[in-house]
């Protein structure tokens, strides 16, 4: 009995920790998909439109606004149209966002794709002209030994050594000057093509750009116009209500309607204010979503020149830098085997 107890009760903490992790997996995961939407968000530049973030923020700080709803069920259903028409056509922007942010990381997938084929290619040539060169160079400096030796065994005389090795001066002068070319010719097509292909990246990257913020703006301009029939509406309802308020006195006037209803002109103004601070807030946020996009998109058009100049700059560097190692060890050969022989003679490329 006590057996089966304990089984019991150990079946039962089993379930309750199984049950715990669940929880605390779904937290996790839920937290997780929270920062990749608000990341997916942010790059899309919609970020709380899929909500009723920005309807909220119209009557944050409107308390007239939000007084101007105790005038009864007409005032209220008012409301409740524009809130939903308002908070539909934000999430038309966000899907719309969400549909161009795609669009762009397709284009910008595609450019990468054909950049890093470009600089593969272009990478596998130079490593074949450089290893050609080396094998080259293999020849010579065993060909440079060997005539070392041969003077070392009176084969030759210094004089017949010091013609050979002129002439292998010459040879490794050409080789470096092809090898130049060689790699430098190869430089520049991929600086050409590359240069090409940002340009028909920037060109279409701005285009889909410009039909994101047009849409946008259209969107935009349909919840202004809901703003300005929202404002039409309550206005005409508050200047009535306001009529009969003051014509009737049985009509009981809520608390928070008695300073607006006092006065026509204070209605008036209370009435313009509010309007004028929605407009405000929703061309606000339409700005920011502009501005968003066009800022990304010059950051964007300035780091491919800047990059591409960079890794020019870098890929020169690096083709000399190669250059003066075998400079280097040619001189250094000569150095070893024809301590006589003046080094400085050997030409250089620059």
């Amino acid at each position: 009995m006590e057996r089966e107890l304990g089984e019991e009760t150990f079946s039962s903490k089993l379930r309750t920790l199984l049950e715990q992790e669940d929880k605390e997996r779904e937290v996790r995961e839920a937290e997780e998909q929270e920062i990749a939407d608000a990341e997916l968000h942010a790059s899309s530049f919609v970020e709380y439109l899929n909500t009723r973030h920005l309807f909220d923020a119209l009557f944050a700080n409107d308390y007239d606004g939000k007084d101007l709803l105790n005038m009864g069920e007409d005032a209220k259903e008012f409301y409740d149209e524009y809130e939903e028409q308002f908070i539909e056509l934000c999430k038309q922007i966000f899907l719309n966002g969400q549909e161009q942010y795609h669009l762009r990381k397709e284009e910008e997938d595609q450019f990468l794709h054909c950049v890093d084929e470009a600089k593969q290619y272009n990478q596998e040539e130079s490593i074949k002209h450089m290893e050609d060169f080396l094998g080259k160079k293999a020849v010579v400096f065993y060909d440079i030994r060997g005539i070392q030796n041969m003077l070392n065994n009176n084969e030759i005389t210094y004089e017949e050594f010091i013609d050979k090795c002129d002439v292998y001066v010459l040879q490794y002068d050409a080789m470096l000057h092809e090898i130049w070319k060689a790699l430098m010719k190869l430089e520049l097509e991929l600086y050409e093509q590359l240069e090409d292909v940002n340009q028909t990246f920037e060109h279409g990257m701005t285009e889909l750009v410009n039909n994101f913020i047009e849409s946008s703006q259209a969107l935009f301009s349909q919840i202004r116009d809901l703003e300005v029939n929202y404002a039409e509406n309550i206005g005409d309802f508050a200047l009535k209500y306001q009529t009969n308020a003051n014509l009737n006195e049985e009509i009981e006037v809520h608390e928070d309607l008695k300073e607006l209803m006092a006065d026509k002109d204070f209605l008036h103004n209370a009435l313009a204010t509010s309007h004028d601070m929605h407009m405000q807030i929703i061309d606000a946020r339409e700005d920011e979503l502009i501005n968003k996009a066009r800022n990304w998109l010059n950051e964007l058009v300035e780091n491919l020149v800047k990059d591409e100049v960079k890794r020019n700059r870098g890929k020169i560097l690096e083709i000399n830098h190669f250059l003066d190692i075998q400079r280097e060890e040619f001189e250094a050969l000569n150095s070893e085997y024809t301590p006589d022989v003046d080094t400085e003679g050997v030409p250089s490329l620059d």
